[in-house]
């Protein structure tokens, strides 16, 4: 569907790139579609392998490919050949090494197999409406999906605001873009979606699976918190010192962007969630209103700027997050935002960035400072850290 896709939108590139300013890129955006491509293929073939629990072929395939994506790119700036079409070719062979691995790593996993005869074929006609019906609304899920997120979001800068905009934001979004591919619940998700569903399946208790789940967003926010606090106390000086001078005075818009990407953490989870119970319909109606929301960001883009795709991201997920989780409620499964603890990890970032800010207020170098506030932060953690007794014992045994 993704190739139907691509070529259907050879014949209007000229006008996609008249309307979002992309004119004098119009030769490469050919070959960047064949770049989606591959990222696309290469994403459903990892979470294939995570399904089956070969994760490690997955992790080694994308790794490989990042490696390869950034050994490239080094060579580039190396050799002074470092530009948009050079690099649209680095990422393309990087796509396509991790691609060709996970294919490879695939068929071999599923020829060396022992146990692929095993099992009741029965099963899939008895259940077939069942995983027809499941496959049909995650497959609607993705697609209403499509126009929220990094992609939509810069496009609707380049549409709307100028040039100084568009630079700012193609930064901010990168950096957000690398913290969303090191995040932890990201990160591991192919771990712990089978955990998860394990556990449900044995016994079917609700409420266990959302202690779990609860447990992982915790963990999940306790690291992230940790770069958090070097953003607040000392984010112009990382963006300047990043970008050769170029980006300053970009620190709380920066933070509030990671703010969305916290935020949209809970989102990961639900789905993870409502996926083991199988009323993954309700993403269809909730995305299609996440999606929506970027037009809220129209009559404010005029005088709030990127802070009025950042206000409209918030609204959305907020929105969707209220309708998946009153969706739950009906159906008789209640998730509990852990409130009280996610208090107590904020109260612990806010103290450690009030150090940090008064120290570079006192004159201390602002980085310095923001590495005294992150480990003050860890420090406070370990006398604070908001999980009981029933949580470590879960933690131990998961």
């Amino acid at each position: 569907s993704y190739a139907a896709f691509c070529v259907l939108l050879l014949p209007v590139l000229d006008l996609i790139g008249s309307a979002f300013k992309l004119d004098s890129w119009l030769a490469i955006m050919p070959l960047y579609l064949l770049v989606g491509f591959l990222r696309v293929n290469a994403a459903f073939t990892a979470q294939a392998l995570e399904s089956l629990l070969w994760q490690r072929d997955a992790q080694y395939s994308l790794a490989t490919g990042a490696i390869a994506k950034l050994l490239l790119t080094v060579y580039l700036a190396a050799s002074d050949s470092l530009n948009l079409a050079n690099f649209v070719w680095a990422e393309c062979l990087a796509e396509a090494v991790s691609f060709c691995m996970l294919f490879l790593f695939m068929s071999y996993r599923w020829l060396r197999d022992t146990d692929r005869e095993m099992g009741d074929d029965e099963v899939l006609h008895q259940d077939r409406d069942r995983y027809l019906r499941f496959a049909g609304w995650c497959y609607l899920q993705n697609v209403t999906s499509v126009f929220y997120g990094s992609a939509p979001n810069r496009l609707f800068v380049a549409y709307f605001l100028s040039a100084e905009f568009i630079a700012v934001f193609g930064v901010i979004d990168r950096l957000i873009d690398f913290a969303k591919r090191y995040e932890p619940l990201h990160l591991f998700i192919g771990l712990i979606r089978p955990v998860l569903l394990s556990r449900y399946s044995q016994n079917r208790d609700f409420d266990q699976l959302v202690r779990l789940g609860n447990l992982i967003l915790l963990a999940n926010f306790i690291l992230l918190f940790v770069p958090f606090v070097a953003l607040v106390v000392a984010g112009d000086e990382l963006m300047s010192l990043l970008s050769d001078g170029k980006y300053v005075d970009v620190k709380w818009i920066a933070a509030a962007f990671y703010l969305t990407l916290m935020i949209s953490s809970v989102t990961n989870l639900l789905d993870v969630l409502v996926k083991a119970v199988e009323h993954n319909r309700v993403y269809m109606f909730a995305n299609v209103l996440l999606s929506g929301s970027l037009l809220l960001a129209i009559p404010l883009i005029a005088t709030l700027d990127l802070w009025a795709v950042m206000i409209a991201n918030v609204i959305g997920l907020a929105c969707s997050l209220t309708i998946v989780n009153r969706y739950l409620v009906r159906r008789e499964f209640h998730y509990h935002y852990p409130w009280h603890k996610t208090a107590v990890l904020s109260g612990l970032f806010a103290a450690a960035t009030v150090v940090g800010l008064l120290l570079a207020l006192a004159g201390m170098n602002a980085i310095v400072a923001a590495v005294i506030g992150s480990f003050l932060y860890l420090i406070l953690l370990l006398f604070f850290i908001p999980l009981d007794q029933d949580e470590n014992c879960l933690l131990y045994t998961s």
